[in-house]
């Protein structure tokens, strides 16, 4: 789905129209020094136009701010690539912004004074005509600035687009291919426009300045419009500045701990950063997971220990994976670049204004974050390469083998669980108090069932297209090491005692986590799920196209995928073919995390006949493929990746929107269809139905969709609505081969509808 900042284009109007407003104005005032050197005609103009003036300022903020929100949206949909922040950072970054805005409009007011004082000097009367010339050329060129920067951005942006999804897959390969010669070279461009942009906010700002101290000077009450300009410019240049992450989240978010109470862990991690040469303070923070990666903020540094690794760990093998780490923390400090790009990514001023204010820079910040992110990916191999080596620094070879080992068993259980009946997170009424301690039991009794298996899929791994680490194998012979097992070493008891308080910890934080919103997430991933199973058997346990779909989920929710997979297998034993596309790809994930093959041709078969699950699916095949070293498989999933990949880019993801500009006409369904669909439809929408449409959006001259857009009563419930459309969908996708989209009405305001004859097929007669 393609996502369009809807109110941009309106800041950018209100920008060219402060801009013509200017015009007769200057040609108005021409000549002559004096307000009382205008005629009463003239003095009329001048007002309405500075009344004008403002009132496009004031609608321009106002847009800004709606595209700031939209921003906003637009990244929550796309899922946002960057961490999640604590609420006290947000809070720290969004009072930089706006202590920003407000130091620029007391700079720009400051200067408009010394303006007005100059302007009445005799130097600063002689001066009024050249003056105000170069004003309008400075406004011009702050105008011209953010319109060829948002062009700019966006036909570069296009140029990248347009490639095709083959092309830029071979574009990342040759960048990672000559990762070590280009690096250098790379590093050097990124300089140059991290320079010009500090270049560019230093004219820029300067011009402001300009701008507000000759409108001060001479332009009377006209000066307003000039002012907000001028303070609103001076603050997306200060923006710019290099500013840090904030830190102070690290005293309120919840996981951090402190020294005197972990001793031996902070003692191991300091010691690990000192060997590097990093000075910065440290603080500790566990997390219920098996991932171990640290976090550089200035000169303090967050260590992420998750738990279900690191009580796997000695002493000296912890030592080892921290060299790893900071090791990564020292190549970011002496790399000014990696600096910059962190920086703007988690310091920059926030504001409802930001996205306005990243006009000027578009141009040049998104160029550095594309070649930035191709630098990073080229070279990341490398980078965990030279990391590696830094793990023998204090240990041998062995010991660090058998903490690299160590760390990736987590993500090979996780891989596993899946598809293992297991309990309920929510059964109990009330937050498990242990649930951290059970999980990390469930862990070791894999460990000890399954590490065998695990290591045997060391040598047969093979390196993703898109991996950001070397495979296990790899690392190992970074190493030098050539066996897949691990050491086991007796821990000082003071160190394990360290690790119990630890998972005690941790279990009682999350269960005050849990708290906040237990009930609700109960009712939704237990209860539920629970009563829904149980109505279903109470019917006989039926296998029917519309409802299987909803009891698979249901049996998953409530960790019986046994039965689960029971249900799909009944569904392409006994359902028509178009209902079992999401048992195929369903069986086919569950023969995949258990290893067999059969599951490949089960997804592809899946994807072959529903569109819904090219993306999932070949993420499965693709990762299935390089866990087990199935080359053969693995060619196949490649080049059916890059075509079914340009084809969901071309043609399959326009079928999940319906927007102003689409090929909309009247839709004609093939016999008895739309009858059958709108009984469904209208008896899953009961009371809450108010209007169905049904549109045909063509795509391409071979692709199109019937789309069906549901209009609900005014009023009717969220979740009630949300039902009524997943019952609807589940039915679309099962009852036929035919390409079917569903719309909720409210989500889908620039399209009218009602402008295409024919097109409402359904209208309740609810108190009519």
């Amino acid at each position: 789905m393609k996502h369009r900042n809807k109110y941009m284009p309106a800041v950018i109007v209100c920008i060219i129209l402060m801009f013509l407003l200017i015009l007769p104005a200057a040609v108005i005032t021409k000549g002559k020094q004096e307000v009382s050197d205008l005629t009463a005609l003239e003095s009329g103009i001048i007002l309405g136009l500075i009344a004008a003036e403002i009132a496009v300022v004031v609608i321009m903020f106002v847009f800004a701010f709606k595209a700031g929100k939209e921003t906003d949206r637009i990244r929550a949909e796309r899922g946002s690539e960057r961490a999640p922040k604590e609420d006290r950072q947000d809070r720290v970054l969004k009072t930089r912004g706006w202590v920003i805005i407000l130091v620029s409009f007391l700079l720009a007011g400051g200067f408009a004074v010394l303006g007005a004082l100059f302007g009445g000097t005799e130097a600063g009367k002689s001066a009024r005509t050249p003056m105000l010339i170069i004003l309008c050329a400075a406004f011009a060129a702050t105008v011209a600035e953010l319109v060829f920067s948002s062009i700019s951005a966006k036909r570069f942006m296009k140029s990248m687009t347009d490639l095709k999804v083959a092309e830029r897959q071979e574009l990342l390969l040759k960048e990672r291919s000559s990762a070590r010669e280009n690096a250098n070279k790379t590093m050097a461009e990124l300089k140059t426009i991290r320079k010009k942009t500090y270049v560019l906010a230093a004219v820029m700002f300067l011009t402001a300045v300009f701008i507000v101290f000759t409108a001060g000077a001479y332009l009377d009450k006209l000066f307003i419009p000039f002012l907000f300009w001028s303070a609103a410019i001076m603050s997306f240049c200060a923006g710019r500045l290099p500013f840090k992450t904030p830190t102070v989240f690290m005293n309120e978010a919840p996981g951090f701990t402190k020294k005197e109470d972990y001793p031996i862990l902070y003692s191991i991690a300091e010691k690990a950063a000192s060997d590097l040469g990093c000075r910065d303070e440290i603080r500790i923070r566990f997390f219920p997971d098996g991932g171990i990666g640290v976090a550089g903020f200035g000169d303090k540094t967050a260590l992420h220990l998750g738990l279900f690794t690191l009580c796997q760990l000695s002493e000296d093998e912890l030592a080892s994976v921290l060299h790893h780490e900071f090791s990564h923390i020292m190549s970011t400090k002496k790399n000014p670049e990696i600096r910059y790009a962190m920086d703007r990514e988690g310091g920059a001023p926030d504001t409802s204004l930001s996205a306005f204010g990243d006009l000027m820079f578009r141009w040049l910040d998104i160029r550095y974050a594309l070649k930035y992110s191709f630098y990073r990916f080229a070279n990341s191999i490398i980078f965990e390469e030279e990391a590696d080596r830094a793990m023998t620094l204090t240990c041998d070879k062995s010991t660090a083998a058998s903490a690299l080992i160590k760390t990736g068993y987590y993500e090979s259980f996780l891989y596993e669980d899946v598809v293992i009946d297991k309990e309920s997170l929510y059964l109990p009424e009330n937050p498990d108090e242990h649930l951290v301690s059970k999980e990390w039991g469930r862990f070791k009794k894999a460990l000890s069932e399954r590490s065998g298996s695990w290591n045997s899929l060391i040598p047969k791994q093979i390196l993703s297209r898109s991996d950001s680490h070397p495979t296990l194998d790899m690392r190992l012979k970074t190493l030098g090491v050539s066996e897949y097992g691990t050491v086991e070493k007796a821990t000082a008891p003071e160190y394990a005692a360290e690790l119990e308080k630890a998972m005690a910890f941790v279990d009682a934080l999350n269960c005050e986590l849990m708290k906040e919103d237990y009930k609700e997430a109960r009712k939704a991933q237990y209860l539920d799920p629970l009563k829904k199973t149980e109505e279903w058997r109470a019917q006989g346990e039926p296998v029917t196209a519309e409802g299987y779909r909803d009891i698979t989920d249901a049996l998953e929710s409530l960790g019986r995928f046994k039965e689960a997979e029971s249900v799909c297998d009944r569904a392409i034993a006994t359902l028509p073919e178009a209902a079992s596309h999401f048992a195929l790809f369903k069986k086919g994930v569950y023969s995949l995390r258990r290893y067999d093959d059969a599951g490949i041709e089960l997804i592809y078969r899946a994807i072959d006949a529903n569109k819904n699950y090219v993306e999932d699916g070949l993420e499965e095949i693709g990762a299935y493929c390089c866990l087990t070293g199935n080359e053969a498989e693995l060619e196949r999933y490649r080049s059916a990746a890059a075509e079914l990949g340009q084809k969901q880019e071309d043609e399959y993801d326009e079928i999940d929107s319906l927007k102003k500009g689409d090929k909309l006409t009247r839709e004609e369904l093939p016999d008895g269809a739309l009858e059958r669909d709108l009984a469904f439809i209208a008896a899953a929408g009961g009371d809450i139905l108010e209007k169905v449409y049904l549109v045909r959006k063509t795509v391409s001259d071979d692709f199109f969709t019937s789309a069906y857009v549901v209009r609900f009563e005014k009023g009717a419930d969220n979740e009630a609505r949300g039902e009524v459309m997943q019952k609807i969908f589940n039915y679309l996708d099962t009852v036929s081969d035919w390409q079917y989209s569903l719309f909720d009405f409210d989500y889908i305001p620039n399209v009218s509808l009602d402008k295409i004859e024919g097109c409402l097929v359904y209208e309740s007669q609810n108190d009519r």
